[in-house]
């Protein structure tokens, strides 16, 4: 893994812009836990998306994966901020 350049940055944030906006969290139920992303306002199910989740499958893991993956929209955006800043990309 090298050095980020410009195109890769962008390639990024556009990545970022086409996710479901809004904060994803992680819930439970038992022993299992997924992660949601809020419901996108073209839509009017009245429920959140499910992105990640299973069955109790046991894997050690799996809270803090969907932790990590709930919290990677936001600490994404705070970090291309933080690199356009002091790299000036």
């Amino acid at each position: 893994m090298g050095a980020l350049n410009k195109a890769e940055l962008k390639a990024i944030k556009e990545r970022l812009e086409k996710i479901t906006q809004g904060q994803w969290i992680v819930r439970s139920m038992g022993h299992d836990c997924f992660v949601e992303a809020p419901e996108p306002p073209e839509r009017k199910f009245g429920y959140a998306i499910e992105i990640l989740g299973d069955d109790d499958n046991g894997y050690p893991t799996k809270r803090a994966d969907c932790e990590f993956i709930s919290h990677a929209p936001n600490d994404i955006a705070k970090l291309i901020d933080a690199l356009e800043k002091t790299c000036q990309l």
